[in-house]
């Protein structure tokens, strides 16, 4: 198999004034180039300019392919840092992120918003009904929406659509629900959080949700939700 990229050309050294910023390559940030200390991400702040990022860091990454302009640097926990390609001086100040993305890693903040979110939950063979407990881009509070399997339900908060929620449904059995989930957490100063990872809804007969229980949670009680 052709290693990703091959075909596309080969990676490029970029410099911006005197200076490696980045490498420019097909398909971007890959497994190996998250390989940033821990020590070093640690000492990102805000209000950095991209010459000292790229002094602390070494130089980032840039997806060829893209067109953005994006440029990425990994770190060996799974944080990214995330800034634009400067237009100007690299001795400005510049704006950048750094994203978190976990996987079943936040289960209890979903089970919470699900509580909070899912004013009413019935399920009819393969359809649920579901009517939030505020407006969203689909419904009006209370609105009830019929779905079916491959639908998806999302609820986005005020402040930069953050925090947001995805219940995309994978399946029905019986009374339960099970959903694919993308939480988007409110950010942490530079740090922008989200998960994924998969949830059973299953309706309390008050109309309600109930508590939302993992795939492992459910094989842990012997299938009983079922």
């Amino acid at each position: 198999m052709a290693p990703p990229g091959e075909g596309f050309g080969k990676p490029k050294p970029v410099h911006l004034n005197g200076v490696l910023a980045y490498i420019s390559k097909p398909w971007g940030l890959r497994p190996a180039d998250r390989d940033k200390d821990i020590q070093s991400f640690d000492q990102i702040k805000e209000g950095m300019t991209f010459r000292e990022i790229v002094s602390l860091l070494g130089p980032g990454v840039q997806d060829s392919l893209s067109g953005v302009g994006m440029i990425f640097w990994g770190c060996k926990d799974g944080r990214v840092l995330v800034t634009a390609r400067p237009g100007g001086s690299i001795d400005e100040k510049t704006s950048y992120q750094i994203r978190l993305q976990g996987r079943d890693q936040r289960h209890k903040d979903v089970a919470e918003l699900a509580r909070t979110l899912i004013a009413d939950i019935e399920v009819s063979g393969q359809e649920v009904k579901v009517a939030l407990t505020k407006d969203s881009d689909q419904a009006k509070a209370r609105e009830v929406v019929t779905y079916q399997v491959g639908g998806m339900f999302q609820w986005m908060g005020p402040s930069g659509f953050l925090p947001r929620v995805d219940f995309t449904i994978e399946k029905i059995e019986g009374n339960s629900v099970f959903c694919h989930y993308y939480y988007g957490a409110l950010p942490e100063g530079l740090l922008h959080y989200s998960d994924s990872g998969s949830i059973i809804l299953t309706p309390d007969g008050k109309g309600g949700v109930g508590q939302p229980a993992t795939e492992a949670k459910l094989k842990e009680a012997g299938d009983g939700g079922r």
